[in-house]
């Protein structure tokens, strides 16, 4: 099968195509896009946080920003051959095909290596003043303290497979020789993240991914600069052209944010008007038949409601009473007289989990919503009781449970999180468990104890307030700032949870947990730290991405979005079909 790839500078097809198969980049991406790149999101109505990474990654590559050094915001402008007045080709146009690298000097010679996709060539002998001048791209000047000097090919064709996701990179090729004209110029590399780009002069070991390299002249270069600089004859360099297929990608993305609807006037009345009426019955004969129900679910007793006139709670608090008073949840108030309470099913540091009835009979404006029967400042809520109980307790018990359901599990938890980080402020978790999701009769799961959550602030971290310790993050534990990916380790510890049905460190249990924690956090002098152990029937892109949410590093974690496409995608395979085998015990 031809590489489609071989000598394609398109990215954003690239990155588009890895998406759409369910590849989960794991590069490093700014958290500060560049100005013109949030504007162009702004006047789509969406945020740099609506992205995935290969969505982030594709539109920086579109508009022309590649990273040049250590510092993930350190992004360097790539200027491209200018095709009308103030406007470039797009970066899709930018590799140097095999003919222009032979072209360039006669004395030219490549190796050829083995990729995942056939055979692609890489440069061996080369002198980079004459590949200047066949270049399709150009970048300023970048210091060689922070983009220093690489001893890799300066052009080379892609051999990478066709679920490797690049990450470009400019490095710098300059070489000086006594008698011989120096030279200068940068590349960009753009071997994976997870991998270290193969020296000049050797093909990357079999099995090893090699990376597309597009050299790039320097566009203004110091002033009395000793090494000489190749580019072509009478181009114009100019910023890169946004192209159609990147924003035709924004525009999928935000209609997925925010669905379009096109239905008429006359259209929405005619649904609403017959929607109505048939709403109407249906609560008809809910009712109709809930007053015939016997609740079994529950254990009844004698509703506990005092004979005192009804008040508005009032505390010292200004903020309390502020809540107290907010409309939406004066509109949603019960009077505690329509509440019968059973029995106590948990206790916490915060609070006291009652299982009881709600009045089948409740009229609800019978008496003002606003006026609660309870005089303590205590607040109390009415929430639906979940009778699978929590998670832990749910895998002890269904040790058979497939993996659809577990991954169904997963993903209803991956959009609770999601819908918390997205909130303004972004809420975090920080107590993610499996004593804390709760399963719904679908199996589906909803997280629970808020006990120690808070929002957060733009720019802000935090280093108090640490969750159940063995689901902890190691920066946490370290007592360093740090900001949501705590709940995406955590995640990775709910899944190793899900895949072997015990805590994290279950087979360690003659161990102090002081050791175990220190292990945890890479405090023990061992050369990696410890990690929730996985089964090996586990599917391998589980394991996969649960080692990714797990990284000590907390910039190398996943972003939620891709976690959540990940398993809404697979949720959605195995959902199509009625078995599978390798996800079967």
């Amino acid at each position: 099968m031809p590489n489609l790839w071989l000598e394609n500078s398109d990215y954003v097809a690239r990155y588009l195509y890895l998406e759409n198969n369910h590849i989960v980049s794991d590069a490093r991406v700014t958290s500060k896009p560049p100005t013109d790149v949030v504007e162009r999101l702004a006047s789509m109505s969406l945020e740099w946080s609506d992205l995935t990474t290969l969505a982030k990654q594709a539109i920086l590559w579109d508009m022309g920003y590649v990273r040049a050094t250590d510092d993930l915001d350190d992004l360097s402008q790539v200027y491209t051959t200018c095709i009308s007045s103030g406007v470039g080709a797009t970066m899709a146009t930018i590799a140097v095909p095999e003919r222009l690298f032979q072209a360039s000097q006669s004395n030219a010679t490549m190796d050829t290596c083995i990729g995942a996709n056939g055979n692609y060539t890489r440069q061996n002998n080369a002198h980079g003043l004459l590949l200047g001048t066949v270049v399709k791209c150009a970048v300023g000047y970048l210091q060689e303290e922070t983009t220093p000097n690489s001893h890799a090919s300066m052009w080379a064709q892609d051999g990478l497979g066709t679920k490797e996701v690049p990450d470009p990179r400019f490095w710098r090729h300059e070489w000086h020789y006594p008698g011989l004209p120096s030279f200068l110029l940068f590349a960009i590399h753009t071997v994976p993240t997870s991998e270290e780009e193969t020296g000049w002069g050797k093909c990357p070991p079999q099995g090893t991914p090699g990376s597309l390299i597009i050299p790039c002249t320097v566009r203004e270069p110091p002033l009395n600069w000793s090494s000489s600089i190749g580019a072509p004859d009478d181009v114009t360099w100019c910023l890169p052209q946004q192209s159609s297929a990147m924003s035709k990608w924004l525009s999928d993305i935000k209609d997925a944010k925010s669905p379009k609807s096109h239905l008429s006037t006359m259209s929405v009345v005619l649904f609403a008007v017959c929607g109505g009426l048939i709403i109407f019955f249906i609560i008809f004969f809910l009712i109709a038949w809930r007053k015939k129900r016997k609740n079994e679910d529950y254990v009844r007793m004698t509703n506990r409601g005092s004979t005192e006139p009804k008040q508005t709670i009032q505390t010292a608090s200004e903020s309390l009473n502020a809540f107290q008073e907010d409309p939406y949840l004066c509109s949603k108030r019960l009077p505690y007289s329509s509440i019968s309470c059973g029995r106590i099913i948990s206790k916490g540091a915060y609070g006291e989990v009652w299982i009881g009835t709600l009045d089948e009979n409740l009229d609800r404006n019978s008496e003002p919503m606003s006026s609660w029967r309870n005089k303590r400042t205590n607040l109390s809520c009415v929430t639906e009781y979940l009778s699978n109980g929590d998670l832990s307790s749910y895998l002890s018990i269904n040790k058979n449970l497939e993996w659809k359901m577990k991954i169904r599990i997963g993903h209803s938890i991956l959009k609770a999180i999601m819908y918390l980080h997205q909130l303004s402020p972004p809420v975090i978790h920080r107590d993610l468990k499996g004593k804390n999701v709760l399963v719904a009769d679908d199996i589906s799961a909803k997280l629970s104890d808020f006990g120690i959550s808070r929002q957060r602030h733009a720019e802000e971290t935090m280093t108090l307030g640490v969750g159940t310790a063995f689901w902890t993050a190691p920066e946490i534990l370290l007592e360093k700032k740090y900001d949501a990916s705590v709940d995406i380790y955590s995640f990775g510890c709910i899944l190793s949870e899900l895949d072997t049905h015990n805590k994290p460190y279950f087979e360690m249990k003659d161990i102090a947990s002081l050791s175990i924690l220190q292990k945890v956090a890479g405090q023990d002098g061992s050369s990696a730290p410890l990690r929730p152990k996985f089964t090996k029937t586990s599917p391998d892109w589980f394991r996969e991405v649960a080692s990714a949410c797990l990284a000590h590093n907390p910039s190398l974690r996943p972003a939620i979005a891709d976690l959540e496409l990940q398993f809404a995608r697979e949720l959605e395979r195995l959902e199509s079909i009625d078995l599978l085998e390798e996800y079967c015990y």
